[in-house]
């Protein structure tokens, strides 16, 4: 009755840590992913509206030709920055994602070492009561006989 207790109590305990473990992952995956939707919108419209602005104003010297290679250079840049962003974003999802990975691995490992120590627990208590019985089966004999002899 007491082991079934505490297996219940471990169970729950390691069900709360896996809860608190992927909200705690979820949450970072949200956030991670909510700048990175702004930052990206920043960037695209960084990128969108600059070639415009240099595509609708008419080319009528060198210094429009030069402000629309700066611009494609400001745009290219851009790009980059977010290419870079990008494979950062995923080497951090990578990462908790084994890190994850490796949480599970550790839950599961430490159920079967659970399980091991309940089925040890189970046989030595299987023998202690089988000992018990026969004690309280002897001191019944012994007293049965004690009260027929008187």
């Amino acid at each position: 009755m007491r082991s079934r207790n505490h297996h219940r109590a471990i169970v729950i305990s390691a069900m709360f840590t896996a809860f608190l473990l992927a909200g705690a992952v979820g949450g970072l995956v949200i956030t991670n992913r909510l700048s990175a939707t702004a930052a990206d919108a920043a960037t695209t419209d960084a990128v969108v509206a600059q070639p415009q602005a240099a595509v609708s104003a008419p080319a009528v010297d060198n210094s429009t030709e030069q402000a629309d290679a700066a611009a494609l250079a400001q745009a290219n840049a851009a790009l980059q920055q977010a290419a870079t962003d990008l494979a950062d974003k995923d080497a951090v999802i990578a990462a908790y994602d084994a890190r994850l990975r490796e949480a599970y691995a550790a839950l599961q490992q430490a159920y079967g070492q659970i399980e091991q120590l309940q089925a040890a627990q189970s046989r030595f208590g299987s023998n202690r009561e089988e000992e018990h019985e026969r004690g309280e089966r002897m001191i019944l004999s012994n007293n049965q006989g004690e009260i027929q002899n008187d």
